[in-house]
């Protein structure tokens, strides 16, 4: 799985080519070891598909052999970009041999503000040691038994030796980023840090996982099918004790959801925003938003975040009764402002008020007679739009409030 965006080297591009083209791998269940292979030997328009993802990172070796080793691998391998790594076993010959395999890369063809040329293999181009004249040759990190990496093209022969069964790296990183999407936490923190397999909070489940994920043929639907049924994942936010440790998974850890997944929720909401428009829209949310969730699932809910949340123009025109098609539906006739508590709640929260909440409206409601002038020149009509324009307020506000709460932007 890829790992969330950072400002510094945005994997899904401006265009969202690779994030259509994942999204679309997904939804098909292609086997994950298919995908990861499909993706790293990528060729064609840059500016569409898995090829973006080259063009994200300027087609640099050094950036898509460090980005492909912490998401695939789940290995900090840049620390070894410029000595040797300080804390772990990689040289710096290692990591430039790594990134070799990345050396014969080409983004070809003219290029302009609308077009990015084209990600293509050649028979040149060799990396050479920092400050030598040394040209490194592509050499895997590890050796895992596996044979066959001297046909293809080198991106091809990286790929071979990723994928095979014998190299544990992506089974591996690929069960702890679900763990820690399921449970809040990695089995191995930070989640592209995994030096070694004895430093997880739980060793023998993590090796237990990898073997169980390569062996159902690398199938990631199964595979969060499997994790959502444990008992790990059916725990309760709250300990009898008051507190358990983050790494014992005694409780479920709350965690927010991600900008993506924000987006993806108001749209839902909005019910108004479909098509291509649905995606333009929800991408442009989730930029504004930036990332919500770092390590650990820790939130990083920031001053801008909550600016586009509280005053943004999406969620302004969601919860504004003349824009949003929720509070229309809601103006049925056969629906009264029980009904149409209960619904505003189902549509946001997924369930109904409690009887605390249920109780304050009812108290709101007994209150809120709409004042209009005594008087004989007041018509009926002028009377019923003030008493419409009082119920339409409350249930704007009511839908402002419920998409702006913690609620809604954390998940057990």
């Amino acid at each position: 799985m890829l790992p969330e965006e950072d400002n510094a080297t945005p994997l899904l591009g401006r265009n969202g080519g690779l994030r259509a083209w994942l999204r679309e791998r997904f939804a098909e269940n292609l086997r994950y070891d298919r995908l990861v292979s499909d993706l790293l030997v990528a060729t064609g328009p840059a500016q569409a598909g898995p090829a973006e993802f080259f063009v994200a990172l300027e087609v640099k070796p050094e950036k898509i052999a460090a980005k492909t080793a912490r998401v695939f691998m789940g290995v900090q391998l840049d620390c070894a970009e410029c000595h040797d790594h300080p804390f772990d076993e990689w040289s710096q010959r290692d990591f430039w041999g790594f990134a070799a395999y990345f050396a014969q890369l080409d983004n070809e063809g003219e290029q302009s503000l609308m077009r990015l040329g084209e990600i293509r293999d050649t028979n040149e181009g060799d990396i050479t040691l920092p400050g030598t004249e040394e040209i490194v040759i592509p050499k895997p990190l590890v050796k895992t038994g596996f044979s066959g990496l001297t046909r293809g093209t080198r991106r091809q022969q990286l790929t071979l030796w990723l994928t095979a069964r014998e190299n544990p790296f992506l089974a591996r990183a690929t069960v702890n980023r679900v763990w820690a999407m399921l449970c809040g936490r990695g089995l191995i923190e930070p989640i592209d840090d995994m030096r070694t397999v004895d430093i997880a909070s739980h060793p023998k489940i993590l090796q237990e996982l990898s073997v169980y994920f390569t062996a159902t043929g690398y199938d990631l639907r199964d595979l969060v099918a499997t994790l959502a049924k444990t008992n790990a994942y059916r725990r309760s936010t709250t300990h009898r004790s008051g507190h358990a440790p983050d790494d014992s998974y005694a409780v479920m850890k709350t965690k927010p959801l991600t900008e993506q997944q924000i987006s993806d929720s108001i749209a839902k909401v909005a019910r108004q925003i479909v098509g291509d428009d649905n995606a333009a829209a929800q991408n442009l949310l989730a930029r504004k938003l930036g990332q919500l969730r770092g390590d650990a699932s820790q939130a990083k809910l920031g001053i801008v975040s909550a600016l586009v949340t509280l005053h943004g123009d999406l969620f302004d025109r969601v919860s504004r009764e003349k824009s949003s098609r929720l509070l229309k539906a809601l103006d049925a006739p056969f629906l009264d402002e029980r009904k149409q508590l209960k619904w505003l709640f189902l549509s946001t929260l997924n369930r109904q008020p409690t009887p605390r909440e249920e109780a304050a409206f009812s108290e709101l409601f007994a209150q809120q007679e709409v004042k209009a002038p005594n008087t004989a020149e007041t018509s009926a009509e002028s009377q019923t739009d003030a008493e419409a324009a009082g119920k339409a307020s409350w249930q704007s506000d009511l839908l402002w409030a419920l998409i702006n709460s913690t609620e809604v932007a954390m998940t057990p």
